[in-house]
């Protein structure tokens, strides 16, 4: 799919997360920048990931209040 191909070579991290925050898609760059693989992150919720000092819920929840995406470490939500 071109659509997939896109996500998987761009070199943006791209995290896409459901209603609950679980992670449904982690792309490559992604994994590298999180130093966790797609297998193991797939499912769960952004804030249980392990090594990580972003304050996932917050952020989310702001995000989600204000209805547009939040930039935090270079990071976009």
């Amino acid at each position: 799919m071109l659509q997939q191909d896109i996500i998987d070579n761009i070199s943006s991290g791209i995290i896409c997360l459901d209603k609950d925050y679980r992670v449904r898609l982690i792309n490559p760059a992604a994994e590298a920048l999180m130093q966790l693989s797609e297998a193991r992150i797939l499912g769960r919720m952004i804030c249980e990931l392990e090594n990580s000092d972003i304050p996932w819920r917050s952020t989310l929840d702001q995000a989600d209040r204000e209805g547009r995406a939040i930039v935090r470490r270079g990071l976009s939500f």
